[in-house]
C-alpha cells in the first residue's frame, strides 16, 4: 500500500522536525498516511480538514461583516456585505460627494458607513457645533484614528496630526505652542505680520 511516512526526529539542543516522504499516488483512493506510527486514511484526513474549513468559513464571514452601532442610521444592504459601503462608494467615482449625499438620504446630521472588514464603522457628522465640540473639547473620548496617525506618520512624524493625544510628545509639543494660539498673539502679532505681507504684495 502506497503511503507517506512522517517521522518526528529529536535532535539534541534543537526543536523536533517533521520529515515527509510523500509519493506521487499518496492521495489515490485507499491511500494511507502514517503519522507517529498510526495509519490514517487520507480520505478521512481530507474529510476532517474540509469539515473544519466548512465550520470556520461562516464564523470568518460573520467576523468580517460590519457591526453597526445601534441608534445611528446606516445602509441596510451594506451591513450584509463584507465590503460594506465600498461598492456603492466606488460606483460614483466621487467619494466625498457620495458621503455628502448620505446625509440627505438618511435625513440625519449623523450616519455611519462601513469601509473595511474587521473594523469599526466610520461615523460621519454634519453638525458644526457637535463636530467642533468633539475635536476641541472631548479629546479624551474621541481621539485621532489609527488610520489618520499611520497616514501622516511617515511624512509628519512629529506633527500634531500624526500623534494621538495620549502620546507623551503630543502634550509636550502642545505646551511649547500654547502661547502661539492665544487670542492676543493671533490678533496682535499674526494679524500685523499678515497685514505687512499684504501691503508688500
Amino acid at each position: 500500500m502506497i503511503s507517506a511516512v512522517l517521522s518526528i526526529q529529536q535532535f539534541v539542543g534543537s526543536a523536533p522536525s517533521i520529515c515527509a516522504s510523500p509519493s506521487m499516488d499518496l492521495f489515490a483512493y485507499g491511500g494511507n498516511l502514517s503519522i507517529a506510527g498510526q495509519q490514517l486514511p487520507v480520505l478521512v484526513l481530507l474529510t476532517a480538514f474540509a469539515s473544519v474549513v466548512a465550520l470556520l468559513l461562516p464564523l470568518l464571514r460573520w467576523a468580517a461583516l460590519p457591526k453597526p452601532i445601534p441608534g445611528i442610521p446606516y445602509n441596510k444592504l451594506s451591513a450584509n456585505r463584507i465590503l460594506g459601503d465600498v461598492p456603492d462608494m466606488t460606483k460614483t467615482g466621487r467619494v466625498r460627494f457620495w458621503m455628502r449625499e448620505q446625509f440627505a438620504i438618511h435625513q440625519s446630521p449623523i450616519y455611519q458607513i462601513f469601509v473595511h472588514p474587521f473594523t469599526k464603522p466610520w461615523i460621519m457628522v454634519a453638525d458644526f457645533r457637535e463636530a467642533q465640540d468633539v475635536m476641541m473639547r472631548r479629546l479624551d473620548e474621541f481621539d485621532k484614528s489609527t488610520r489618520t496617525v499611520d497616514s501622516f506618520a511617515g511624512v509628519l512624524g512629529s506633527s500634531f496630526i500624526s500623534m494621538k493625544s495620549s502620546n507623551r510628545l503630543f502634550k509636550h509639543n502642545k505646551d511649547l505652542l500654547k502661547d502661539l494660539m492665544t487670542s492676543a498673539y493671533l490678533n496682535e502679532v499674526c494679524a500685523s505680520i499678515r497685514c505687512r505681507i499684504s501691503n508688500k504684495a
